[in-house]
């Protein structure tokens, strides 16, 4: 329901485009700060764009593979000249978990709140191109002692991620996993060098 008639929905000529909110409960949304657009407008070129005016998202994203699809529809037109125009189907894709990512141009460093580790391998969502790298290192996440080395789990003692993939898992010397350190509470520090980090999870 779109209430045109007494025109409140269309009285700004603005351009519609899509931004990112999110939320952990589905109930408190958030959004950054400085309304970073998430897909933009096309660029007028002698009104041939088919979305320079208006992008809607349509409801859902449909994980295919290692790709997300989200379909939208576009218009070549302003907010002011609806209702009564024709729009575009249109199908985005990104890769799995693609929306934000962690990027470092050199060297950087990413710690995590305190976790309890569910032991197994950690895998690694990653773009580390050529000749970048993701390394991973293990602190204490429990009282006192928070943020302390664990002794054989620094940068060191583990393999370093190269490539890109949407499943890398970063090893250890020795082939060894998380397993022993099983319901500790732990911090992940991320070595992000020349690489963008999108997601991480344990399986």
């Amino acid at each position: 329901m779109y209430p045109y008639r007494d025109g409140r929905m269309i009285e700004k000529e603005n351009k519609v485009d899509i931004q990112l909110a999110w939320s952990r409960d589905g109930i408190r949304w958030e959004r950054h700060p400085e309304r970073s657009i998430f897909m933009e407008n096309g660029t007028r070129a002698a009104g041939t764009a088919y979305d320079w005016g208006m992008i809607w998202p349509c409801q859902g994203v449909i994980e295919q593979g290692d790709r997300l699809h989200l379909y939208y529809r576009a218009d070549s037109v302003l907010h002011t000249t609806m209702p009564g125009t024709w729009g575009n189907f249109c199908l985005a894709t990104l890769r799995k978990d693609g929306f934000v990512s962690l990027d470092s141009p050199g060297d950087g460093y990413m710690l995590t709140k305190p976790l309890a580790c569910p032991g197994g391998r950690l895998h690694v969502n990653a773009d580390a191109g050529h000749d970048g790298f993701v390394r991973v290192a293990v602190r204490r996440g429990d009282g006192v002692k928070d943020g302390i080395w664990l002794e054989g789990w620094n940068f060191a003692d583990g393999l370093p991620f190269s490539g890109d993939s949407v499943d890398g898992v970063p090893g250890w010397n020795g082939g060894k996993d998380y397993g022993a350190l099983k319901g500790r509470a732990i911090r992940l520090e991320f070595w992000i060098h020349k690489a963008a980090l999108y997601s991480f999870w344990f399986d």
